[in-house]
């Protein structure tokens, strides 16, 4: 069910009891300063609420504020959010209790084990080298050399077998342990082999060897395990949320059924919860091993150069990011689901760590982020003047990502010619049903559409798959002959309506009909980085990808 509510958070802030109070002078960050700056976030980036853990020497502190679902349940620490991709450090964990197993089963389960050698032909990838030689830690690194095709897998009946086969027809654009690519799908596939070699399904192997360890008794992998224990009482979940601008109103966002994401972003937690992970994981504390620890930390690619207010360049170890601020080692990770967003960090040298988890996509990272960071200065007392502006930062990223959607034409098509090329058809005649292997099936339909960012209205292809696993619609805008620029809109992680654009290429057979289209391989326009979802739309290459017409 959908449904609308407006915003009145001046009037809803809620607030539940610190976990772990304490007396006068000790260290309470979570004050009333804290609560007037949640308000001003939750405002500003217009979120309903937010729920926050903060752990410092083995202490946890926990509040939350605002609603969890309108019109009046309250966030609290206790309060069940989609928690993204902070689940990939704990399909990484769990490879690593395997690996450092004594079972004979396991015996032969190391980092560097390739995951073909484990799952067989369900594991084919374009390349001969790369689908004998892709390892464990590459898949969990992100330096496998597959990209994040995310709107290739979902649909009726779509298994997580579905999506590991599916990759042996999506291209590589990187050789293995070359680049940094950030790729939900490899997750998916180590998951899956997990599954394979143990006979259990992911979620119960993390259930029973760390989460009922660590008393984590309301972390869950699946929305139907979540909505039990809210129906036996064991649990109240936040409803997810979009911003309609326009309107001034809330739109509820369906809770997404996450089964088949598994291993990338399938938890469902609280911040208490994940107090206790975090206090596992700053210990070196079992389940896992000394070494088990040390490994999942051991950063293997150079990922990105960050830029302020970070001191060095960004790593990616398996399932977290790593970074310095202010001379502090960092491990990091953010999670993005529609209509929910979390920010996990931890300070390992200082025993302190945080989690917030917020009821809407993509604006929820952008509040998270001002705040996590605000408590972080906090801590490590960075003199005011010298702290960053996040706010300015998300900011100026907006401009920047519908900057580069209104030009996209000159962007992606520097040399077209003046006055352009017709196209070689009507453009009734590109519409129909295309289909690739793995991208599915697309049907492009003639709409009439009014943008945005004009008052007039004009005829497009155009073509609405909600039937992915991420709802996103394309709109095809005709730069010349067969060139187009197709513009992009996950409507429920885009929390500021802006397109993403790519370059796309129709193929006109002999016969004078579309033979097929595709959507080409471009530059990055959105980076996997600190505060921000970068999508990657994923195409089908210019040539060996194209769809077909059915």
């Amino acid at each position: 069910m959908r449904w609308i509510i407006a915003l009145f958070l001046a009037s809803s802030l809620a607030s539940a009891a610190e976990q772990v109070p304490l007396g006068g002078g000790a260290y309470s960050p979570l004050d009333g300063d804290f609560e007037h700056l949640v308000k001003q976030k939750l405002s500003e980036w217009h979120v309903p609420g937010v729920s926050v853990a903060v752990v410092h020497n083995n202490k946890t502190y926990a509040k939350g504020y605002g609603i969890a679902q309108y019109p009046s349940q309250p966030v609290t620490p206790s309060t069940l959010f989609y928690t993204g991709s902070t689940t990939k450090a704990f399909t990484a964990a769990a490879i690593s209790l395997l690996v450092d197993s004594e079972e004979e089963a396991y015996k032969n389960i190391k980092w560097t084990t390739p995951l073909y050698t484990l799952i067989g032909d369900d594991f084919i990838l374009p390349d001969y080298y790369a689908t004998t030689h892709t390892t464990l830690e590459d898949a969990l690194s992100h330096r496998s050399g597959m990209p994040r095709h995310d709107m290739s897998y979902g649909g009726p009946n779509f298994t997580r077998r579905d999506m590991v086969r599916s990759l042996r027809n999506l291209p590589l654009t990187a050789e293995p342990r070359t680049k940094y690519q950030y790729c939900n799908m490899m997750f998916v596939a180590v998951a899956y082999a997990l599954e394979a070699v143990t006979g259990q399904w992911l979620g119960d192997f993390l259930r029973e060897r760390i989460w009922e360890p660590l008393g984590m008794q309301t972390t869950f992998f699946a929305l139907p395990d979540a909505k039990k224990a809210v129906k036996d009482g064991k649990a109240e979940i936040a409803k997810g949320y979009k911003w309609e601008a326009e309107k001034e109103e809330f739109r509820e966002v369906e809770w997404m059924d996450n089964y088949e994401l598994s291993g990338a972003g399938g938890v469902i937690s609280t911040v208490l919860d994940y107090a206790q992970w975090m206090k596992m994981l700053m210990n070196q504390a079992p389940p896992l091993s000394k070494q088990g620890h040390e490994a999942l930390t051991y950063p293997r690619i150079i990922a990105e150069k960050q830029g302020p207010p970070f001191d060095a360049t960004l790593l990616y170890a398996l399932g977290w990011a790593i970074e310095t601020y202010g001379g502090e080692r960092l491990w990091f990770h953010d999670g993005g689901m529609p209509g929910f967003g979390t920010e996990l960090l931890l300070l390992p040298d200082m025993n302190w760590g945080i989690v917030l988890m917020l009821n809407t996509a993509e604006s929820s990272n952008f509040a998270g982020m001002g705040l996590m960071f605000h408590l972080i200065d906090e801590f490590l007392e960075v003199p005011q003047e010298k702290r960053f502006d996040w706010d300015e930062k998300f900011r100026n990223r907006i401009t920047s990502r519908r900057s580069l959607a209104s030009s996209a034409h000159h962007i992606l098509y520097p040399h077209t010619p003046t006055p352009p090329l017709p196209h070689s058809l009507p453009l009734s005649a590109y519409t129909g049903t295309y289909h690739h292997p793995s991208y599915q099936s697309l049907t492009l339909t003639l709409a009439n559409l009014t943008l945005p960012s004009c008052n007039t209205s004009s005829t497009y292809l155009f073509a609405n798959m909600t039937d992915h696993m991420w709802d996103f619609t394309l709109r095809l805008e005709h730069v010349s002959g067969e060139f187009f620029v197709a513009m992009v809109w996950a409507q429920d992680l885009d929390a500021f309506d802006v397109e993403t654009p790519a370059k796309a290429e129709f193929r006109v057979g002999e016969g004078g009909r579309s033979g097929g289209w595709g959507w080409h391989w471009r530059r990055r326009w959105g980076r996997r980085r600190f505060g921000g979802r970068g999508f990657e739309f994923g195409g089908w290459g210019s040539l060996g990808g194209i769809m077909k017409f059915d």
